[in-house]
């Protein structure tokens, strides 16, 4: 939740019917940034998690509310 207040992590939840994939966070912070804040993550670090970087490209003008 400290990353949402922050405002770098916009969306984050579960995938149903994804394959290996179990879940989906949307940042709104650089590769970097997310490289060390996933680093940093306790599940990650014990090797329950695995995660990929990939950049997300949006239309002008779209936005959450």
């Amino acid at each position: 939740m400290q990353l949402t207040d922050a405002g770098k992590l916009a969306i984050v939840g579960p995938l149903k019917d994804a394959g290996d994939i179990v879940g989906l966070c949307i940042f709104n912070v650089g590769a970097d940034e997310v490289r060390e804040i996933m680093d940093g993550d306790g599940a990650v670090q014990a090797g329950i998690f695995t995660y990929e970087i990939v950049t997300l490209f949006g239309k002008p003008g779209q936005g959450l509310a």
